[in-house]
């Protein structure tokens, strides 16, 4: 009772302007650009739905600060990643905040969950490895509950900029990944409804806002 109180205690606390700068610690990496575009994402589900209860599934979720930040604005989330070995790391962060995301290793089937199970789902520079787009997407979909959110913050192919992504990381370490160009973007406005797109040209990286198609 008394963790519960802790929690309920931060949570509050969170839903005043503070979270905005505590986004440097939660956001893990990604710099300013990342960090803007993902105030602009918090900024619009408060001002709407909220977060407050909302059952949220993390793609994704590395060291789980984003999941914990989650959890700390009133969301009940799942945080899910292939590798295991972070979510050490995350079950520890988990601890420090006392929240209680839940973590789970899977294999990238989101299917190991019911359908319309959350109310948003959040992903970070994860839909550029999925193999096969347009079926993951779908799948997200599939595990909304009717008038669910997305929130998909993903980077951009950037035109020449590109290039320096090249120049800097090597192709082998590019390899595999699709860095969303119109065609990614159609897709997404395809498969759900009142898709926001919001960008930033550097670094290029893309905000995808919208709702599961009633």
């Amino acid at each position: 009772m008394k963790q519960m109180a802790n929690t309920n205690a931060r949570s509050a606390a969170f839903l005043g302007d503070s979270w905005r700068q505590q986004l440097k610690y939660f956001a893990e990496w990604g710099g300013g650009a990342w960090r803007s575009l993902l105030e602009t994402a918090v900024c619009e589900v408060l001002k709407d739905d909220g977060l407050e209860g909302a059952n949220l599934l993390e793609i994704g979720t590395r060291y789980g600060k984003l999941a914990c930040f989650f959890s700390l604005m009133g969301s009940r989330v799942t945080a899910v990643d292939i590798c295991a070995q972070p979510l050490v790391a995350a079950r520890e962060e988990a601890r420090k905040w006392n929240v209680q995301p839940q973590f789970l290793k899977y294999d990238g089937d989101l299917d190991v969950f019911p359908d319309g199970s959350f109310d948003v789902i959040f992903t970070k520079s994860v839909l550029v490895v999925v193999p096969d787009l347009d079926l993951f997407l779908r799948k997200i979909s599939a595990k909304l509950r009717p008038g669910g959110r997305i929130i998909f913050l993903e980077n951009r192919k950037g035109g020449c900029l590109h290039i320096l992504r090249y120049l800097r990381r090597g192709p082998m370490e590019l390899s595999g990944r699709r860095y969303f160009s119109s065609t990614e973007v159609d897709l997404i406005h395809a498969l759900f409804d009142g898709v926001v797109v919001k960008r930033i040209l550097f670094p290029p990286v893309y905000l995808f806002m919208g709702k599961k198609k009633s």
